[in-house]
């Protein structure tokens, strides 16, 4: 008899009665996150103290811990990482989850007790992300949740490497790891645990408003068996915001069904006791949008109970639908998106088609703002006391005595001749229709990133083969489909029979998909906060790193280096995405703070970029003094135009700045 093995079923932890909540319910394993260093800050989280307790506790019950680390580091916070890998290393945590490859490198270098597991953060998404990412010493991979089944299956079949799929929760409409809206708007960076949910709230075109990025929750139940028929290791639960009653519901829900499969019909029917939104299975049965994105439906979590009509602070009215009672909690969602806050309810009473909900703290709400119960004074466990553990904890060492000596070895050292060199200009173009407007004595190269398909009329332009073959640089999408793997060699197989040796990548698979005879550069999404990150890169073979559109610049200066390239002028992608927005390409819209952001589709992708534009032309000459030498003025999402093209190149001569530009965090600095 042929015996598939059960995966692991991977519980969330925000706090510590949400981790008994997963033990008892079933989980073999929880992640969770600490104070520092992960993607949900606004959790409760947990200490390296806690976790001494913690650890033991869980092996003594044969389950598994995981660690959160997956965010990006800034240079300066270096030190304070590597203190806490060696606590983590001297615990025995089962692993830990990972975005930034300067952590990657230095757990390999310097901590290799620990397990590392790269993030859906890395947004690895196909073989030969895989492939680099066991390169690199990743045990496991969190595959982007965008993927489709067909899809997964020969990722699972061409690697030893664990995969781990998440199965249900909240949704980002952008892919994991390519979020700067949340930054963009406030410069609290979703890449470094801050995000203000921006997909979450309303905006408006001309004709209407509505919430067109918000999409419905993850429920692959229905996928099980495929998902233990394939071989997935881990099926991941998200929500590590939600509280015990939650982790509890679903945990239990997916325990069921994977110990019994029989019960699934009766199992999809008790879903929406999660107190969720509008379930979705995504991508996993196809590319297909319908029920993923409802502009008019909640945004979110728990049931909706109506519109506040009346407020005072300690008392709402709303209109009487679902009923609510003394004891449950309740969030009130303010009408700008951002997200509300919880109070409970002390008392309700109900007037013809009213209830009047008197809440336990005074909190700021006003007429129109949406309440939501997430969660029930009746549900079970929501008397119950955290559970004593009785174990001993491990005990560890605080601070690591070498940290001096790793953080040399990734001090950035400037090679004096180099950083004596001319400065040199890239454009970066999106449309073969500006190669005509341009003027190749301006620039040292061209970052071609036109659809795969143009390449093709690229390829056949006899202006382009003259003047700038020698001088291009692919520009790969951040997104390649296991499908579109082939297709994209073939077009770096083309690009070098022109005489074109040079590509910049911004996902890691991409490393793989040009022979050596390529030269390779690190674009923006290829994340590098941190001289530990640049010596990754360079280690994985690439001549050179992009700083992040949302970098700022104490954090650009303490890493700069003359490896490194700057974005000066580009349209800022605040989402990518799989997914399509209720909206059209083109299409223009506000938010409720009077911003503006058009969308576009590109390289099948849906993106909003935010229409003031990044500006850093009038910063040139700092930047250069902090030893950076190589700057971009990236023409992509704008309209082909010689007088603009002409106007930006003057303004990097003249070191002036765009009319109505953003700095974005470069002043302001980013959180």
């Amino acid at each position: 008899m042929n015996l598939v093995r059960k995966p692991e079923l991977l519980a969330p932890a925000g706090s510590i009665e949400c981790f008994h909540a997963a033990m008892d319910a079933g989980a073999d394993a929880v992640y969770l996150g600490l104070v520092d260093f992960n993607a949900r800050l606004r959790a409760r989280n947990f200490t390296t103290p806690t976790l001494a307790y913690l650890v033991p506790y869980a092996h003594s019950l044969k389950r598994k811990i995981y660690v959160t680390l997956n965010v990006l580091i800034k240079h300066i916070e270096l030190e304070k990482a590597v203190h806490l890998l060696y606590q983590l290393e001297q615990l025995k945590v089962d692993g830990i989850i990972v975005q930034d490859l300067g952590i990657v490198d230095i757990c390999r270098r310097h901590f290799p007790g620990l397990k590392l597991h790269a993030s859906t953060q890395m947004a690895l998404h196909n073989g030969p992300g895989i492939a680099v990412a066991k390169n690199l010493g990743i045990k496991r991979v969190v595959l982007a949740r965008e993927l489709t089944l067909r899809e997964i299956a020969p990722i699972r079949k061409n690697t030893a490497l664990e995969l781990e799929v998440f199965v249900h929760g909240a949704l980002c409409y952008c892919f994991s790891g390519m979020c700067m809206a949340s930054s963009f708007l406030g410069g609290s960076s979703g890449n470094r645990g801050r995000c203000t949910q921006v997909c979450r709230r309303p905006f408006s075109t001309g004709i209407g408003k509505g919430n067109f990025f918000s999409t419905a929750d993850l429920c692959a139940l229905s996928f099980l068996a495929e998902f233990r028929d394939m071989g997935i290791d881990s099926l991941k639960i998200e929500g590590r915001m939600k509280n015990a009653d939650y982790v509890a519901t679903v945990v239990g829900l997916y325990r069921k069904a994977l110990d019994d499969p029989r019960i699934l019909p009766d199992l999809m029917k008790k879903v929406d006791a999660d107190l969720g939104r509008n379930k979705t299975a995504l991508f996993l049965g196809g590319v297909k949008q319908e029920g993923i994105i409802d502009p008019a439906g909640p945004t979110g979590t728990g049931l909706l109970i109506g519109e506040i009509t009346h407020c005072n602070g300690s008392e709402i009215v709303v209109a009487r639908g679902q009923m609510v009672g003394k004891g449950d909690l309740i969030r009130i969602q303010p009408q700008s998106g951002f997200e509300g806050a919880n109070v409970r309810i002390s008392s309700v009473s109900v007037a013809g088609d009213l209830q009047t909900l008197r809440l336990t703290d005074r909190i700021a709400c006003n007429k129109g703002d949406t309440v939501y119960l997430t969660r029930l004074a009746s549900m079970p466990g929501n008397d119950k006391k955290v559970k004593k553990i009785t174990l001993k904890p491990i005990p560890f060492m605080q601070q690591y005595n070498d940290v001096k000596a790793v953080l040399q070895s990734y001090s950035v050292r400037h090679d004096v001749k180099k950083n004596l060199t001319k400065p040199r200009l890239l454009v970066k173009i999106d449309d073969a229709a500006w190669v005509p407007h341009l003027e190749s004595v301006d620039v040292d190269a061209l970052i071609v990133a036109v659809e795969r398909e143009g390449f093709n009329g690229l390829f056949s332009m006899r202006e382009w083969v003259d003047m700038w073959a020698q001088k291009t640089i692919i520009g790969l999408p951040p997104f390649i489909a296991e499908a579109e793997v082939i297709a994209w060699k073939n077009v770096i197989r083309e690009a070098q029979k022109k005489g074109v040796f040079r590509a910049m990548c911004q996902n890691l698979g991409q490393l793989q998909l040009a022979d050596k005879a390529m030269k390779t550069y690190a674009d923006a999404m290829l994340w590098c906060f941190n001289g530990a990150a640049q010596k990754a890169l360079k280690d994985c073979g690439l001549s050179g790193f992009t700083y992040s559109w949302e970098d700022d610049y104490l954090n650009i200066r303490s890493a700069a280096s003359f490896r490194g390239m700057a974005y000066l002028f580009s349209y800022v992608p605040l989402f990518i995405s799989r997914m399509q927005p209720a909206l059209g390409p083109g299409d223009k819209i506000k938010d409720s703070f009077e911003n503006e952001f058009f969308t576009a589709v590109k390289h099948g992708l849906h993106y909003l970029i935010a229409k003031k534009q990044l500006c850093l032309l009038h910063k040139r000459n700092k930047l250069e003094e902090s030893g950076i030498k190589t700057f971009i003025i990236d023409l992509s999402f704008c309209a082909p135009d010689k007088h603009l093209y002409r106007d930006l190149i003057k303004r990097y001569n003249d070191g002036t700045k765009v009319p109505g530009s953003s700095m974005f965090n470069f002043k302001a600095g980013i959180k």
